[in-house]
Formats: structure tokens, sequence, C-alpha cells
């Protein structure tokens, strides 16, 4: 009993979980995660989500980068993994350029966002 339930808890504080827990809470920090935490903004201004100042941020905007900010992180995962597919060239191939895409798209996705602010 006692060995079963501390190969569990070894399985749930194995270093992948916890880098990528950590991978998280970085994307939280960088989308603003102190600012609406310390603030309490409201969700948005009547129906802008983003708000046209940079001294302040709504808790949407705050999803809305962090989904950005993930959806980057995601594509250069996809660039990075790329490489194990030597063996099937097309694959690997599909790989690099679906990254790179969606690195492309997220980070024009961020700099409209920076433009509204």
């Amino acid at each position: 009993m006692l060995r079963s339930w501390l190969s569990s808890i070894e399985r749930i504080f194995s270093e992948s979980n916890i880098a990528w827990l950590l991978l998280a809470i970085s994307i939280a920090i960088a989308a603003g995660i102190v600012f609406v935490l310390a603030e309490r903004p409201p969700f948005s201004l009547g129906t802008y989500i983003i708000y046209p100042g940079t001294a302040s941020q709504t808790t949407g905007e705050f999803l809305v980068l962090f989904f950005l900010y993930a959806l980057s992180v995601a594509g250069l995962i996809l660039v990075y993994e790329s490489p194990k597919y030597r063996s099937r060239p097309s694959l690997a191939t599909m790989s690099l350029v679906s990254g790179l895409l969606v690195v492309l798209i997220s980070i024009l996705l961020l700099f409209t966002v920076y433009g509204m602010k």
C-alpha cells in the first residue's frame, strides 16, 4: 500500500511534470498574472477586451496574451521536436513548417494586440 502510494507521488512529481508546470507558470507571469492578481481589474471594459494604454490590463487581455504566448511556445516545441523524425523526411518537414507557421501567426497576433495598446 505504502509502496504504491509513493510510486504515484513520484509519478506526479516527476521531472517532466515539474518542467511543464514551471513553463506554464512562466507563461502566466509573462502574460501579466501578477498585475491581474494585485490590481483585480475587470474582465473587460464594455466591448473592449484590450485596455488602450500601457498602464493597465484587463483580465480578458491576460487570457488572450496567455493563449498567444502558449501558442508560440507550442510552435517552438514543434520546431524543436521535428529532428526526431529524420528517418521520415516528409513528416520532419511538415512538423518544422507547421511549427514555424504557428510561431509566425502567434507573433503577428501578439504584435496586433500590442498595436491595440
